[in-house]
C-alpha cells in the first residue's frame, strides 16, 4: 500500500510520464485503446487533454502528445494495471486477460500459462497440475452424443451424432480442434453427408472416412469422405455397398476400410459387410461370416496388421436369435483376412466370457479389451489377446462398466478407460490406466470431467481427448478434457 501511495505522489508532482518498473524489467500492456499511442499506434498530438481520446484522454503537456496515463488514477477504467511510462499496465508479473483484470498466469487456475486457459484444479508455474486440461469451448461444435471422431496426427475431428435423444435431433457438422493452439475450426457442410447418429469412421492416413449410421428412422448405406486440411467433403460411391446399419464397426487396413456387423432396419443382426478401396472409389463385399455365431451387433474390431479381428457381440446362434458371444459352439472371435475373402476363428485359449458395448485397442500386437454387459450385469475384467492366446489383466481394475471408450497412449505404454455406464453409480466420470508392460491396472484416472455415455476419444500417443456424450439425465454435453496419464 506504501508503493501505491508513493506512485501518486510521484504522479502529482510530474506532468511526464511514469516508470513504475524498476530498469530492465517489463509489464504485460493490456490492448491499445483509444488514441493514447499505446501498443505501436501513433502518437495523437495534444495540448490539452481535450484533444484526447477517450477513455485514454490525458495530454503529456511536456511531450505534447496524449498517453493513456500520468498518474494511477488515469488507469482507472483497467483495474489492477499501473502507470507505466504513459499506459497501463499491469504489474510485471500479472497479463492483462481484460477486462479489468490483471492476472498471474503462474498461479491462476482460470488463466494458467496464457489467457483463458482453464485448468480443473490448480495452476503452478504456469502449468496446470491436474492431469485433465479442459478441451477450449470456443467456437466449438454444437453439444451432441453418439457422434464420431477421429485423430489425424495433429488434430481432432469431431462430426455428425445428436443433439438430444430424440431420433429427429442428428447432426451433419462438427468441428476440427488444434490442442496445440486450443482452436476450433467448424467442418465445413458444403457436401457434407446427410445428418446421423451411431455411424462408423476410420481415420484414412489423410482423410476421415465416415459410414453408416442411423437419421431418424433411416438406416443409412452412404457415407462422406473428409479432408482436413483443405476442410472440404468428398462423395464416396454408393454402388455395391453393404445396407444400411447401425452398431457395425470399420477397421483401415492401409488401403481400405473394411465394414462389419450391425443391425439393420429390421432390428435384424447382420453378418455381411463391404471393404471400401479409397483409390478406386469402390466397393467389394466381405465373405459373410461362417456359422455358428455369424450374426452380431455391438461388437468390437481391430485391424491386427494383416486380419481384422471381431469380438463378442450380441447376435444369432442357429434358431437363437438373442446370444451374447461367445456362446456354446460359437467362439467369442473370429478373423477377417481380406486377401483371402476368408473368415476363421480367433482363438478360445482362455477367452474372455460373453459381452457386448465393451471396448478394445490394439497396442500394435496383441489386443486389449474390456469391459461391456451380458445382458444382466455390467463386465468389469480386462483381457488381451497376445500370441494366440487369452490372458487376463492383472491388479484393481476400473468399476465393471459398458458404453464406455478406451485408447492406446502408445508413447506411454498404456490403455486408458473412461466414462461410461456403471451398475453401480449409473453414468461415470471415473476409468483407469493399463499398462501393458506389466499387464496391470497401475492408476485409477482422477475425477475432473463430468460424468458422461455415448462420447467420444481419440489417442494423440501421448494424451486422451474426450469429447462430448450424454450426462447423466441425457443431456448433450458440448464439452471436453485432454487427459495426461
Amino acid at each position: 500500500m506504501a508503493v501505491l501511495g508513493m506512485v501518486v505522489m510521484a504522479g502529482a508532482s510530474c506532468a511526464d510520464a511514469l516508470r513504475l518498473e524498476p530498469p530492465g524489467e517489463t509489464t504485460t500492456s493490456p490492448p491499445a485503446v483509444g488514441g493514447g499511442g499505446s501498443g505501436g499506434m501513433a502518437p495523437v498530438p495534444c495540448t490539452s487533454n481535450s484533444d484526447c481520446p477517450e477513455p485514454t484522454g490525458v495530454c503529456d503537456q511536456v511531450k505534447a502528445v496524449c498517453v493513456e496515463c500520468l498518474e494511477l488514477s488515469d488507469c482507472g477504467h483497467m483495474q489492477g494495471t499501473v502507470c507505466d511510462q504513459g499506459h497501463c499496465n499491469c504489474p510485471h508479473e500479472a497479463t492483462w486477460c481484460g477486462p479489468n483484470d490483471c492476472v498471474d498466469t503462474e498461479t491462476s487456475p482460470d488463466d494458467c500459462g496464457q489467457c483463458g486457459f482453464t485448468c480443473f484444479g490448480a495452476c503452478a508455474a504456469g502449468v496446470c497440475v491436474d492431469p485433465w486440461v479442459p478441451v477450449s469451448t470456443d467456437d466449438a461444435p454444437t453439444p451432441r452424443a453418439r457422434h464420431v471422431a477421429q485423430w489425424t496426427g495433429t488434430h481432432m475431428v469431431v462430426w455428425g451424432g445428436m443433439s438430444s435423444t430424440s431420433a429427429s435431433a442428428t447432426l451433419r457438422d462438427g468441428g476440427i480442434y488444434d490442442p496445440s493452439t486450443r482452436e476450433w475450426v467448424p467442418t465445413s457442410l458444403v457436401g457434407a453427408p446427410s445428418p446421423r447418429q451411431r455411424a462408423a469412421s476410420v481415420w484414412a492416413e489423410d482423410r476421415l472416412i465416415v459410414w453408416g449410421g442411423l437419421d431418424g428412422s433411416t438406416y443409412l448405406a452412404d457415407g462422406g469422405i473428409f479432408d482436413p486440411a483443405t476442410n472440404t467433403w468428398e462423395p464416396m460411391s454408393v454402388v455395391g455397398a453393404p445396407v444400411g446399419r447401425i452398431h457395425h464397426t470399420a477397421v483401415w487396413t492401409g488401403t481400405e476400410m473394411i465394414v462389419f456387423g450391425g443391425q439393420d432396419d429390421a432390428s435384424v443382426q447382420l453378418n455381411s459387410g463391404g471393404r471400401y478401396n479409397l483409390s478406386t472409389d469402390a466397393w467389394t463385399a466381405t465373405a459373410s461370416m461362417a456359422s455358428p455365431g455369424e450374426t452380431r451387433r455391438r461388437h468390437t474390431a481391430i485391424w491386427d496388421g494383416s486380419n481384422m479381428v471381431v469380438y463378442g457381440g450380441f447376435g444369432d446362434v442357429g434358431t437363437n436369435l438373442g446370444v451374447y458371444m461367445p456362446a456354446v459352439g460359437a467362439p467369442g472371435g473370429r478373423t477377417y483376412d481380406p486377401v483371402a475373402n476368408a473368415w476363421g476363428d480367433a482363438t478360445t485359449l482362455g477367452e474372455p466370457s460373453p459381452r457386448s458395448r465393451h471396448s478394445a485397442v490394439h497396442d500394435g500386437i496383441r489386443m486389449l479389451l474390456f469391459g461391456g454387459y451380458n445382458g444382466t450385469t455390467s463386465l468389469g475384467q480386462g483381457f488381451k489377446l497376445d500370441s494366440g492366446t487369452w490372458a487376463a489383466f492383472t491388479g484393481t481394475a476400473p468399476s465393471a462398466r459398458r458404453d464406455h471408450t478406451a485408447v492406446w497412449l502408445g508413447d506411454a505404454g498404456v490403455m486408458v478407460v473412461w466414462g461410461g455406464v456403471d451398475d453401480a453409480a449409473g453414468v461415470t466420470g471415473t476409468g483407469g490406466v493399463y499398462a501393458v508392460a506389466s499387464n496391470s491396472w497401475t492408476k485409477p484416472t482422477p475425477l475432473a470431467l463430468e460424468e458422461r455415455q455415448d462420447h467420444s476419444a481419440v489417442s494423440t500417443g501421448s494424451t486422451m481427448i474426450v469429447w462430448g456424450g450424454f450426462d447423466a439425465v441425457n443431456t448433450a454435453l458440448g464439452d471436453g478434457g485432454v487427459y495426461t496419464p
